[in-house]
């Protein structure tokens, strides 16, 4: 995790009282659902989908049963009936190898084919949702000029499609974008659009991840108390739900090992590193490994392993290199 640089702590106090003004009157009360948003798609679906909905649902809260799931599916509901058929089994083939899988090449084939599809029949939320995918791939490799322009199309496409949760993920991403190159008011006030939107619907899994993100935001300025508050609160929901993401719960640990590092928790921060190699490794996001690998690296690093410290460096240099 890099130092802050000292643009970050002049300006920290005025984002301190902006975050506070924007997260302090959210609640968790008016939600009808603990489920991802699938008004959208069950709108453009008939009855006969449904069972492919609840796939596509179960593909982001507990991806390895819906792997598990998808032959009986298939054969249930044919995905060569219809285009949208063949869209949504890629999506939930995309989210159970990017959360479960190791070959994120794997995991864009979909997208790649999401994308063919939604051109070829002229699909605007088909290709909307490959290039949102294929910004987040962007943002990972951190070419943020072409992940930016493309979260910037996702956006007006999902508000004009009225595709809520398209939408919100993209706001997600565009904070996402905003924090990793330090513009933390934008990427707060992206957050908190994305935050309402997931908190209208009540999709509890992503609520965790951009609480989750806000104390990213924290832990670049180092309010070590405020990110663990917003890290604690993801970390109940995403327990409490009992949810089965190795994508979500490893960047999860991630922040936790980083955060109980500078409150003197050692122990914690021993747990949190575990689980988040342990999930990182079930995971096929280039991104969640090596920052998983570099948080294991400052860990053995201060704990008086230098060799397995280098090892660990290594693996490190070995994915930015490959």
């Amino acid at each position: 995790m890099p130092e802050p640089s000292k643009l970050i702590a002049r300006f920290s106090i005025l984002l301190i009282m902006l975050a506070a003004m924007t997260f302090s009157c959210l609640s968790m009360a008016g939600q009808d659902s603990d489920q991802p948003c699938t008004h959208f798609l069950k709108s453009i679906s008939s009855d006969k989908e449904q069972p492919l909905l609840d796939l596509y649902v179960q593909s982001f809260i507990a991806p390895k049963k819906a792997e598990q799931r998808l032959p009986a599916v298939e054969r249930k509901i044919d995905p060569t009936y219809s285009s949208l058929r063949q869209a949504i089994f890629l999506l939930v083939k995309y989210n159970i190898e990017q959360a479960e899988g190791d070959n994120d090449i794997k995991a864009m084939s979909y997208i790649r084919e999401l994308k063919q599809l939604g051109e070829k029949t002229g699909s605007k939320w088909m290709v909307a949702e490959a290039w949102l995918a294929e910004a987040s791939e962007l943002v990972d490799k951190r070419n943020y000029e072409l992940a930016e322009s493309t979260v910037a199309v996702v956006v007006d496409l999902a508000r004009e499609l009225e595709y809520s949760s398209l939408l919100a993920r993209a706001l997600k991403w565009q904070g996402n974008i905003y924090i990793d190159r330090s513009e933390y008011k934008q990427g707060l006030q992206s957050y908190q659009n994305a935050y309402e939107i997931f908190l209208g619907c009540g999709d509890k899994l992503q609520i965790a991840r951009v609480l989750s993100n806000i104390s990213t935001v924290y832990i670049r300025m180092e309010e070590w108390g405020k990110a663990d508050h917003y890290l604690s609160q993801a970390l109940d929901i995403y327990h409490e739900q009992a949810f089965s993401n190795p994508f979500a719960e490893a960047i999860l640990h991630i922040n936790g090992s980083v955060i109980t590092k500078y409150l003197n928790r050692p122990d914690e921060r021993v747990a949190h590193i575990r689980e988040a190699m342990k999930m990182a490794a079930k995971t096929s996001s280039y991104r969640v490994k090596l920052t998983a690998l570099m948080n294991l690296s400052a860990m053995q690093q201060d704990h008086g392993m230098p060799q397995k410290a280098m090892e660990s460096s290594i693996a490190c240099l070995s994915r930015i290199c490959c």
